[in-house]
């Protein structure tokens, strides 16, 4: 593994949102990256990082009017579509009392077009809405089993007639949906602690308990698992050994909600340098 490219934002001790930072997007030999800056009415101000393989960064500022309800940009996500890239960004949050204006919305911009508000075909809009917040109040279906909560970090696996067929308890909240890969449910966990977990289905076997001090986003390359470590660290995860495969140190380390995302045998993530309170963008190769 090794760090083929690095972008540093270098803020100047200017406070950074990393909790509201974007998942990075690769593709066609590009990173794609977009953050919201602090609304100035009567816009919001996007503003799109784009860096072309051996060429230099532009910064692209897109104008949406103020009057689109968006999501908070972690939960923003982007994709490739007949070869622009596209972000979602409407609002999949429903109002709450201290925002009753708020509206449910669908927002799809072009951002090879300049931020350009297109309409996509239902089943690409049904892929690609943004992310919901994790309701542990529902019970979740997962093939012919639901997982419930049952309290302080602890769920249970039921059977579709509502009998108990395991429980275990784990460090942290939850912060991932669950997964279904190979009869396995995955999920990651943070706050009080947090790893990454994988139990088999049909009998509750922990075949992964990975200590990550907090993992609330991961993505797949491969067969692995690629997620922030416990010491800040990339790894790269087999969840049906519970085997760390390998790990790099970058020069920032991750937080838990750093934007990571796998193209072949490509990965980028978004690092935080405390020293400097800024953040930078890796582009890593996989031998």
């Amino acid at each position: 593994m090794n760090v083929v490219y690095q972008y540093d934002f270098w803020l100047e001790n200017k406070p950074w949102p990393v909790s509201y930072s974007a998942i990075p997007y690769y593709y066609n030999d590009c990173i794609y990256y977009v953050y919201e800056r602090p609304i100035q009415k009567p816009f919001h101000i996007i503003e799109l990082l784009k860096i072309p393989s051996g060429q230099e960064p532009k910064k692209i500022l897109l104008n949406i009017s103020e009057e689109l309800y968006l999501a908070l940009p972690n939960r923003w996500i982007l994709f490739e579509y007949e070869g622009h890239i596209i972000l979602s960004c409407g609002n999949s949050q429903p109002p709450r009392p201290a925002t009753p204006e708020r509206k449910v919305c669908q927002i799809f911009l072009d951002l090879d077009e300049y931020g350009k508000q297109i309409i996509l075909p239902p089943e690409i809009t049904g892929k690609y809405l943004c992310k919901k917040s994790i309701d542990i109040d529902r019970d979740i279906e997962i093939a012919d089993y639901k997982m419930h909560y049952k309290n302080s970090r602890r769920y249970q696996c039921l059977s579709a007639d509502g009998n108990v067929l395991w429980e275990e308890k784990h460090r942290g909240y939850l912060y991932t949906p669950f997964e279904l890969k190979e009869g396995c449910v995955i999920f990651g966990t943070a706050g009080h602690g947090g790893g990454l977990y994988c139990y088999r289905l049909s009998d509750g076997k922990c075949l992964a308990d990975i200590d990550t001090k907090g993992t609330e986003r991961y993505c797949w390359q491969e067969d692995c698992i690629v997620c922030k470590g416990d010491k800040g660290q990339l790894i790269w995860v087999n969840p049906f050994e519970g085997a760390i495969i390998e790990e790099l140190e970058l020069p920032g380390v991750l937080t838990d909600n750093s934007g990571i995302f796998a193209s072949g045998s490509y990965v980028c993530a978004v690092g935080f340098h405390k020293n400097t309170n800024s953040p930078s963008i890796y582009l890593i190769e996989k031998d």
